[in-house]
């Protein structure tokens, strides 16, 4: 790369704080970082998602996509990919590194793109082992599946977390906060803890480190777990799908490789049971938290995890002979027909939504 590298995020839509909205923007920000000019199109964009990064990073939709072989980096969600090549298809040559980055082991959406990114060769990566497992199905044996392991930025990393002696503020975040868990709060009022909720039904912001500064533990799934623990906050891993609990050297492990969802163990718990494990598990689960976070920042340094990429690219980038260009043209062009009913439908059935609910772009 010659000059200031030219980055391109390319993702379905920017319209929610969602898992690939989230990571579309923290790869942006992470890529400006490391030296880049970050661009990043979506086929479904909202005015207030605009205002949720660096202004120096353009956003941009509608179908006037930029050409991924003109940058040097490109990080594809969905089936954007073939939206961004041109009329003629991949051009001989080295090719800019290119990542397909998919977050979910059951959810079709994120399995859309595979077949793009097997025929240019992209890096496929994967949120977790869990999905990584499930990619390793649909691509074939022989194509690699890198761990993403739900990376975070490094602002959320704190050398020196503090730890309270008693457990009394809870911070909830959830999209789908199930009834057990809203009426376990009610039970733990009763010990002296109050909770806050961040997510659909409670505040909603974009969770930023100072978010969960005051708190002394962190309930939720996900890639929030990541957050947490970078934090020095105890979590105690559990949502829609039910969960582990409180999260310790004993299933830790477990619970990473089912992108701390829940999944590890699906187990339902009444109120009375989460009220009373989040109070008397706390002292456990928050030394535990202060042993093992260290070991975990290596692979959960999204900055790390870029860097890598782009030095392996370096060593050995792909390159695009004319034969293989004549021979990928017409199954790109294919895809990209595809890629573009895709979007035509998303937008279509986003709209409708919006009007029934009453909001506009």
């Amino acid at each position: 790369m010659t000059g200031r590298p030219r980055a391109l995020i390319l993702t379905n839509h920017l319209h929610a704080f969602g898992g690939s909205e989230i990571l579309s923007l923290e790869v942006a920000e992470t890529l400006v970082e490391l030296g880049f000019a970050a661009t990043i199109h979506c086929n479904a964009l909202t005015d207030a998602m605009r205002g949720e990064t660096l202004a120096t990073i353009a956003i941009s939709d509608g179908d006037g996509i930029p050409d991924l072989q003109d940058f040097d980096f490109v990080w594809i969600h969905h089936l954007m990919g073939p939206l961004a090549l041109g009329d003629g298809g991949l051009r001989p040559g080295r090719r800019p590194l290119v990542v397909s980055a998919h977050l979910s082991p059951f959810e079709p959406f994120e399995h859309l793109g595979l077949t793009f990114a097997r025929d240019i060769r992209a890096t496929i990566v994967a949120n977790s082992a869990e999905t990584a497992g499930v990619l390793g199905i649909l691509t074939g044996a022989a194509v690699p599946i890198v761990n993403l392991h739900n990376a975070c930025p490094d602002r959320f990393w704190t050398p020196a977390p503090t730890r309270a002696e008693r457990l009394t503020r809870v911070l909830v975040v959830s999209n789908h906060v199930p009834e057990e868990l809203a009426r376990a709060a009610q039970h733990a009022a009763a010990a002296g803890v109050t909770f806050a909720h961040v997510g659909k039904g409670g505040t909603a912001v974009r969770l930023k480190p100072e978010h969960m500064d005051g708190f002394d533990a962190v309930v939720s799934i996900g890639k929030t777990v990541q957050y947490a623990m970078m934090r020095g906050k105890p979590v105690y891993c559990y949502d829609h799908f039910g969960g582990p609990g409180w999260l310790t050297e004993d299933n830790q492990a477990r619970a990473e490789a089912f992108n701390y969802s829940g999944r590890c163990t699906r187990t339902r718990k009444d109120p009375a049971a989460i009220a009373e494990e989040l109070v008397s598990g706390y002292g456990r689960a928050a030394d535990a938290v202060l042993r093992f976070r260290d070991g975990l920042r290596p692979r959960y340094s999204l900055q790390g995890f870029l860097k890598a990429l782009i030095a392996r690219d370096a060593a050995g980038p792909v390159v695009i002979h004319p034969a293989d260009a004549e021979r990928l043209r017409v199954p790109l062009m294919n895809e990209r027909t595809k890629a573009r009913v895709v979007r035509d439908l998303y937008r279509h059935q986003w709209k409708l939504r919006e009007a029934l609910e009453g909001r506009g772009n």
